[in-house]
């Protein structure tokens, strides 16, 4: 299928053109550098010969152009995405290494409407989570060193620990942790948060839990037991006195990380998105502008 269309670069655009002889519906669609992931889609159909100025798609971080038929999803062929169309410089990292539920979400979208630009979590989850879980930390730092995001919250990147190795990596980007105002409500909201925990089924344990994924570019992935990553990092192995082991994760994982960032404060914080003011003090703290104070509060589960 490739000998059907011609690539060429004018300015920052591809410029396609098709050779066919019958109409062609196609699905366009950059994948990024180290995970092979589709972004961003555009459909387009080529209802004879000629050509089409790809108008939408930024190849910022992205290392393959992929041409699939749309109404049969089958995959044509992918192309390498030309250099000069991608080479961005990296920008520093906001990187939030809170526990999840620890108001993680209300952090992240007070800062992508300041401009910030945060990685999926799903595609973090459906990706990355299951290879460091397994030892591997290339596809974590390949997305860390993406020219196209600046902001990471949650698995993997919150990981008791992890945060170590990031900074091993990155000493440069900004690492945040996200606190509850007491850990009786951060275990509170976990349990609430997770059907697992709450129902304490330890035969589900490992095999029941799963997310439900589709990709901008078709591809749909069911991922199974996809928690267990989570509470592998945690130490927790069953359910037996759970709020305790919860309540001992969350206050371990706050004293060691301000432990490890006590030599490294001109790049670390520590924020309460619940506090008054307080994305006020983050900003004024990062040196950059904003016209809220406070956090939007997002996904709020108990008083």
């Amino acid at each position: 299928m490739y000998e059907l269309f011609k690539f060429d670069i004018v300015g920052n655009k591809y410029k396609i053109t098709y050779l066919g002889d019958n109409p062609m519906f196609i699905l366009f669609s950059v994948k990024l550098k180290g995970i092979n992931i589709a972004v961003q889609s555009i459909r387009f159909e080529f209802k004879m010969k000629g050509h089409w100025f790809v108008p939408d798609l930024d190849y910022t971080g992205c290392v393959s152009l992929e041409l699939k038929e749309f109404r049969t999803n089958k995959t044509l062929f992918e192309k390498i995405i030309d250099r000069s169309l991608n080479q961005k410089v990296k920008r520093q990292n906001i990187v939030c290494i809170g526990l999840n539920k620890t108001g993680t979400s209300s952090f992240v979208s007070s800062l992508q409407k300041l401009g910030f630009d945060k990685f999926s979590e799903a595609v973090a989850i459906q990706t990355i989570s299951q290879d460091v879980h397994h030892g591997d930390l290339n596809s974590m730092f390949s997305t860390l060193e993406n020219e196209r995001y600046n902001l990471y919250n949650d698995v993997p990147y919150s990981f008791p620990k992890m945060y170590e190795k990031m900074y091993e990596r990155r000493p440069d980007d900004v690492y945040v942790l996200t606190i509850r105002s007491d850990v009786s409500k951060w275990v509170k909201s976990v349990i609430n948060f997770y059907p697992i925990l709450k129902n304490k089924n330890v035969e589900s344990w490992r095999d029941k839990s799963f997310m439900h994924t589709e990709f901008v570019n078709g591809e749909t992935r069911y991922l199974l037991n996809h928690e267990n990553p989570l509470y592998h990092s945690w130490g927790i192995e069953d359910t037996t006195n759970l709020e305790d082991k919860l309540s001992n994760v969350y206050l371990e994982h706050i004293e060691k990380t301000i432990q490890f960032f006590s030599n490294h404060k001109s790049n670390f914080i520590v924020v309460d998105v619940s506090k008054e003011n307080e994305l006020f003090r983050f900003c004024d703290w990062l040196n950059i502008k904003t016209e809220n104070n406070n956090f939007e509060w997002v996904n709020k589960t108990i008083q």
